[in-house]
């Protein structure tokens, strides 16, 4: 948002496209399946839920970085 403000339209897309590569390649790898496990082994409801939230956020953030350019 700062390098847009300064209208600094390389840096906001290298930004971006880090962010990008960093929900793909790292988060994107581990957190779904992380997600189901803890989703099954769950003893109470908050950690299932909780859980699932982590894993939807991961996925929209990851839309949201694809349509960000």
């Amino acid at each position: 948002a700062t390098a847009r403000e300064q209208g600094d339209p390389e840096r906001a897309e290298r930004v971006v496209n880090s962010q990008r590569l960093f929900v793909e390649k790292q988060l994107g790898r581990w957190v779904p399946e992380f997600s189901r496990k803890v989703a099954k082994q769950a003893s109470l409801p908050f950690y299932e839920q909780a859980s699932k939230l982590a894993c939807d956020m991961i996925a929209e953030e990851g839309g949201r970085l694809a349509g960000a350019n």
